[in-house]
């Protein structure tokens, strides 16, 4: 039987090595990249990062230039760095479905453990739990089905885009999650590869809702992604909340550039990400 705490730890361990993006390329010749700055907001805490868009990868820095992670758009690999232990992780649609099942294993058990408790016992830790979780869920993009126009316009980092409601389609009425102002992927240089990153990351994020994971949501922070041939400029999320979440594109630039610091680097051992989940 797993214990509440060790549960919690377990859990919250292996949700924040989940956290985005990036690529890979083997070949060191100069080409056209695609370079954005895009500023996250959640609440009154900012953090600023940088993408880097190739023929076919999507590379994320820090703010301090350091490579985060790797996505190759032909191969859908999502590579995740841990510069402190030379560890690269991969992650796909297989390694999540794994995690997305172990994940649900976990909470499954969990409810069992409190199953035969009093009920104001029972709903007491079904709360606490689900408070564990809160402040990732507040942080992490919600689930969008339809992108529905405003009729209105905008414009970030000098580029004309449209709004749109983000909208969740549920069983009991459409839920507003947020607004989006899309532009067209053509708009911007690479757009199409990284229209294909963020519709991957998307279909990641499916497989774990589609999983029994209780109050725990796939923490996608700060996605772009939109509906299929356009780019989100900039969102805000849960329009309901007191704590203001979204992500905005501050600028694009295209020039050529040396792709050999885009690669994983030499004297990384590279794992599964469902090898984290055995140790």
């Amino acid at each position: 039987m797993c214990s509440f705490s060790g549960l919690g730890h377990w859990l919250k361990a292996s949700m924040t090595m989940v956290l985005t993006w990036l690529v890979i390329s083997p070949v060191m010749a100069e080409q056209p990249l695609t370079r954005l700055t895009v500023e996250q907001i959640s609440g009154n805490q900012s953090a600023k990062s940088i993408m880097v868009i190739g023929n076919d990868f999507v590379a994320l820095l820090s703010e301090k230039n350091e490579l985060d992670a790797l996505y190759n758009s032909e191969a859908g690999n999502l590579w995740l760095l841990d510069h402190q232990r030379k560890v690269s992780q991969q992650i796909n649609r297989k390694e999540i479905q794994i995690f997305a099942d172990k994940l649900a294993s976990e909470v499954a058990k969990f409810e069992d453990s409190i199953a035969s408790l009093p009920e104001s016992q029972r709903a007491l830790s079904m709360k606490r739990f689900e408070q564990l979780f809160e402040p990732a869920n507040r942080r992490s993009a919600g689930y969008v089905d339809e992108f529905l126009p405003q009729g209105r316009a905008g414009e970030f980092a000098g580029i004309p885009c449209q709004w749109h409601d983000m909208v969740e389609l549920q069983s009991s009425g459409d839920k507003l999650v947020g607004a989006a102002c899309l532009v067209e992927t053509q708009v911007v240089a690479h757009g199409e590869v990284l229209s294909s990153f963020f519709s991957d990351m998307a279909v990641l994020s499916n497989i774990v809702k589609k999983a029994d994971t209780g109050p725990i949501q796939f923490p996608l922070l700060g996605s772009m992604s939109a509906e299929p041939g356009m780019i989100a400029m900039k969102v805000t999320y849960n329009p309901e909340s007191e704590v203001t979440t979204g992500i905005e594109v501050l600028s694009v630039t295209t020039e050529a550039g040396s792709i050999g610091q885009y690669q994983i680097p030499n004297g990384y051992r590279q794992q599964r990400f469902s090898e984290s989940l055995e140790q």
